[in-house]
């Protein structure tokens, strides 16, 4: 077995554990003590906790509810976990489900009646093309995973209100990213998010599953922010605000 390495993350804060397919880090995990969740990129065997991508490991929370380890890994290819929010693309219509595109190994399924104050006879249409803001309701790992429009604290606002957290997102793009930027785009402080909020108003929905809606008031500056959110990936915030600057004045001197 290759021995662990470990790497110095930039902000020079603590060491980041490197690892690869098949690395052990049980002492890792457990030397934290208390509770422990394993997420994405680690694999539970017996008592051993194994590494399955490529990766830095990452942990957050602690105390009484556990703490959450996986690993970070630039990946693409989306594994579907419980409660993450993804953005997906209805490519198929059956009797009772939607079946959508979330970047995952296969499609995934969302139930007609899984939007807030959905019925039987007032639920919403959705068309092949459409696309969806869901959360994961399930990850089955032989099964597809299911997802829902709905809520896990719950909502006084029906799907007709166009108020709800989760459902159809109308107009707009969806961009493509690997799965560490939209990691980076969810946090609470984004800077690029930040950045071009400040100079131009926009609308986004980041799915953890790589894919991003974006939508603006015309086709230029949805241009601008999909960009900026793909350019953003290995810059840090100094270099993101100027980025993003620049592309705001790049537009501004072309609609002149």
């Amino acid at each position: 077995r290759r021995a662990l390495c470990a790497a110095r993350r930039m902000s020079g804060a603590g060491e980041a554990l490197v690892v690869f397919p098949g690395d052990d880090v049980t002492a890792t995990v457990r030397a934290t003590g208390g509770n422990v969740k394993i997420g994405a990129g680690l694999r539970l065997e017996g008592d051993t906790i194994l590494a399955t991508v490529p990766g830095v490991v990452q942990s957050k929370g602690g105390g009484k509810g556990g703490a959450l380890w996986w690993v970070e890994a630039n990946a693409r290819r989306y594994l579907p976990r419980a409660e993450d929010f993804v953005v997906g693309v209805v490519e198929d219509r059956g009797g009772e489900f939607y079946r959508v595109n979330i970047n995952g190994p296969g499609l995934a399924l969302l139930p007609r009646l899984a939007f807030e104050g959905a019925t039987k006879s007032f639920k919403p249409m959705i068309e092949i093309g459409d696309v969806v803001y869901c959360r994961v309701l399930s990850a089955p790992r032989h099964m597809s995973p299911e997802l829902t429009c709905i809520s896990a604290s719950g909502s006084r606002k029906a799907w007709s209100t166009g108020e709800c957290l989760f459902g159809e997102l109308k107009g707009g793009t969806v961009v493509r990213c690997s799965l560490r930027l939209a990691r980076q785009l969810v946090k609470p402080h984004c800077a690029v998010l930040e950045a071009l909020g400040a100079e131009l108003p926009f609308e986004v929905a980041v799915g953890l599953n790589g894919m991003v809606w974006v939508n603006t008031a015309d086709s230029r500056r949805t241009v601008v922010v999909a960009n900026a959110i793909l350019n953003s990936e290995m810059l840090d915030e100094e270099h993101t605000r100027a980025m993003v600057a620049s592309l705001v004045a790049l537009q501004a001197d072309e609609g002149a």
